[in-house]
């Protein structure tokens, strides 16, 4: 909150603070859940809210919205994938990534952009500690590169879940259940 205080917003904190020594020491203080960029966030969020401060990011367009306009103004995809090449040769990934983001909502069936931000997701994944942060930009190399997985999905639902919950668990779950239930009425 001391840097908040400063000045420094949501979509800073995270480039600017660092945890003291004695907590990068201590193991069980690492980022093995969570991350030091998400939780200094967080605490922004928490304290302060979302939004920056700035107007123009209080109501914000869709990346599909913008994106097109910004790839048009860059020089088109083909443009962006060459710099973003360059970038990434000198270890920038998160500014490759930053730039090839607008490649694939602007164009989203630029093969060559899709595939340069599926390498850049993938070298940030690399670097991180945190299991749930790598985890994120891995997936989503392997589904810029080959779609989302399908097959079936994993049932959260069945008669030994039922059984296991208390009644009063089993209505909230049934609140928050993202999935539909058919309820049936017995025959007689």
């Amino acid at each position: 909150m001391h840097l908040a205080n400063q000045g420094v917003t949501i979509n800073e904190i995270h480039r600017i603070y660092a945890p003291p020594e004695s907590l990068r020491r201590d193991w069980a203080a690492r980022s093995y859940h969570g991350s030091v960029e998400h939780n200094s966030r967080a605490v922004i969020n928490r304290y302060l809210g979302y939004w920056d401060g700035n107007p123009a990011t209080l109501i914000p367009l869709a990346p599909r919205e913008s994106a097109p306009l910004f790839v048009e103004m860059m020089g088109g995809a083909d443009a962006i994938v060459t710099r973003a090449e360059q970038l990434m040769d000198h270890g920038d990934y998160l500014l490759a990534v930053e730039i090839l983001n607008k490649v694939v909502y602007g164009e989203p069936e630029h093969v060559a952009g899709r595939r340069l931000l599926a390498d850049a997701f993938e070298q940030v994944g690399y670097q991180q500690e945190s299991p749930s942060v790598r985890n994120s930009f891995l997936a989503a190399a392997l589904e810029l590169r080959s779609g989302i997985p399908s097959g079936e999905a994993p049932k959260s639902t069945g008669p030994d879940l039922v059984r296991a919950l208390s009644t009063l668990q089993f209505l909230d779950y049934l609140a928050s259940a993202s999935i539909p239930l058919r309820w049936e009425t017995p025959r007689s």
